[in-house]
């Protein structure tokens, strides 16, 4: 026992007044640590009903039987029922559906499965916001992904409230790229025995870059230069368009990936034959390289984020691609892609669809400032407004109406 445990519980006895401590609230002795100099720190957990409340905690500095000391941050206007309405091992689960790792790995890389502690977190941790949930903390260890990741699992939905990494490493897994389009960004990516690739695993189950043959991009360094095989196809602009549209999701609009539950996003590549299209086959996106004479790959930011958002009117509205609702579905993503590019790159930011990607100056798939210049109507039914059965019924044209 640590012998300046008296002066500090007669601290804390002392100033229980001060705290306002309520009588559903305890702070536990967790930890201390002695010095030469004679200081010892004493580390205080904040309990509510015998739950810990994650961050909130206090310290006392002691030397001689004198408190010399104190600080922290403690939580105590928490009013929360602790009833749980899932058991630890559906927090577990929960846990590796979003880690993508299986139970055999687990176990035999850890010699124990993953445990789960009942915690109660805020809504904004670290941050404070007042807001307080129910969780279990679980800590999943994995070795396919190598990664060891924190998640704590909502006690009465089973949502995922936070995840973070666990393994401190020496250098961080976020990469640069040299786009095609768009300058030099940041790319989270994953390490691998080949080195790095292009896969996220900080946005929720994860975004993965890859080749439309299955093959994976890699990098030895982290930096993805300009002239790399990834960088000329267009894949670094692909991955740096799906981080941009699942943050702009989140950020404008409190959507967590395209199907709204943190889903994995595939991209893939056609990279094998010249292809001049994108387009979202109802699970992934998939981007052709161009022509190499009039286009180059059609990986620009606005482009990714149209593609995207077809999944995204896929798992909402659900608008069928014929006719007027297929243009309506046409035309939403023009202009989140356009929105997404205002917000990401702003610099460079205007109102034609694809030009970036194109050899000629001022060429493009669509103008939604002048719908007319690329041969789209501008009123609904006006002229070159479609109504034979080509393209779907015209998904492409008459999307100008409402883009405009």
């Amino acid at each position: 026992m640590s012998k300046q445990l008296p002066a500090a519980d007669a601290f804390l006895s002392d100033q229980r007044n001060a705290f306002a401590e309520p009588s559903d609230n305890a702070l536990q002795l967790v930890a201390n640590s002695s010095f030469s100099s004679g200081l010892e720190h004493l580390k205080y957990q904040h309990q509510y009903k015998g739950i810990e409340v994650v961050g909130s905690e206090w310290m006392i500095h002691v030397r001689d039987h004198r408190v010399v000391s104190a600080n922290g941050n403690l939580s105590y206007a928490i009013q929360l029922d602790v009833t749980t309405f899932m058991s630890a091992d559906d927090a577990i689960r929960a846990a590796m559906v979003s880690h993508s790792s299986g139970v055999e790995q687990l176990q035999l890389h850890t010699e124990q499965p993953p445990a789960a502690r009942l915690v109660i977190l805020d809504a904004a941790y670290p941050e404070q916001s007042g807001q307080y949930h129910l969780a279990f903390q679980v800590d999943i260890y994995s070795t396919h992904p190598l990664a060891k990741r924190r998640y704590y699992i909502d006690a009465r939905d089973g949502g995922v409230l936070l995840s973070h990494d666990l393994l401190m490493s020496c250098f961080g897994s976020d990469g640069i790229g040299e786009t095609l389009y768009h300058g030099q960004r940041t790319l989270s990516t994953a390490s691998s025995a080949s080195g790095f690739e292009l896969n996220d695993a900080t946005r929720g189950k994860g975004i993965e870059t890859i080749s439309a043959t299955g093959k994976k991009y890699f990098d030895e360094d982290n930096f993805w230069e300009s002239g790399s095989f990834a960088q000329s196809k267009g894949a670094l602009d692909v991955h740096f368009g799906a981080q941009s549209t699942l943050d702009y999701y989140k950020s404008q609009f409190g959507r967590n990936g395209v199907d709204g539950n943190d889903g994995k996003l595939l991209n893939r590549i056609i990279d094998t034959t010249f292809y001049v299209n994108a387009f979202w086959d109802g699970a992934a996106t998939n981007f052709g390289i161009g022509d190499s004479v009039n286009t180059k790959p059609l990986t620009s930011l606005d482009v990714v984020a149209h593609e995207i958002t077809h999944g995204l009117t896929q798992h909402t509205c659900g608008l069928e691609y014929l006719y007027e609702s297929g243009a309506l579905n046409e035309g939403f993503s023009d202009i989140i892609g356009k929105a997404v590019e205002f917000e990401y790159d702003s610099a460079q930011f205007n109102w034609l669809l694809g030009q970036r990607f194109f050899v000629l100056p001022d060429t493009a798939f669509r103008s939604m400032s002048d719908p007319l210049r690329f041969k789209n109507p501008k009123n609904y039914k006006g002229s070159r407004w479609i109504t034979n059965a080509s393209d779907n019924g015209g998904v492409h044209t008459n999307s100008g109406v409402i883009n405009y």
